[in-house]
């Protein structure tokens, strides 16, 4: 911050950190309010917004910090990164653009084999790292206890509920 000018954290300009409505995101949301006060000296505002208005407002008027999320629909690196981050994606709400990062995931797409798809998408996930457009705050996790006698349960991080990507093979024993 004194780099950029701002030795002192009292001459740094407001900043307001926009959510939309939901408790889990309020309190995720006053933490890092919190952090940011306690290491940076910064007082961050907070503002929600009820979710239309939110997610319309964040794609048309960009406010200065806001929080977005996005739950992959299938697991694999070409619903992430060029979905979330390439230029004009539908959820690219930071409005990042990277040619370098658009061309490895246009050549990942397009590659037959596996291993050299994955490495390309690496590559991407590499520029995007460095480039910064979002700052990864936190991971979605859903602990859950499931009976002895459930059996062939395959959970995946998309699940919408659990095992619901792999529903096919759970069987329930006599207990």
């Amino acid at each position: 911050l004194a780099q950029a000018g701002y030795s002192d954290p009292k001459t740094f300009p407001k900043v307001t950190l926009v959510y939309n409505t939901n408790t889990g995101h309020k309190l995720r949301m006053e933490y890092i309010q919190a952090q940011i006060k306690q290491n940076l000296g910064i007082d961050l505002a907070l503002e929600n917004w009820e979710p239309q208005t939110y997610f319309r407002k964040v794609a048309t008027d960009h406010p200065q910090m806001f929080r977005v999320g996005w739950v992959a629909d299938y697991p694999h690196p070409n619903n992430w990164l060029p979905e979330v981050f390439g230029t004009g994606a539908g959820q690219n709400y930071s409005q990042y653009s990277n040619p370098a990062f658009d061309d490895l995931n246009k050549k990942a797409l397009a590659e037959t084999d596996q291993a050299k798809a994955l490495a390309l998408y690496a590559e991407a996930q590499k520029i995007l790292v460095e480039d910064a457009p979002a700052i990864w705050v936190y991971y979605y996790g859903i602990f859950r206890l499931v009976k002895p006698w459930v059996k062939g349960l395959i959970t995946t991080p998309i699940d919408s509920y659990l095992g619901s990507q792999n529903w096919r093979n759970i069987q329930i024993l006599a207990h």
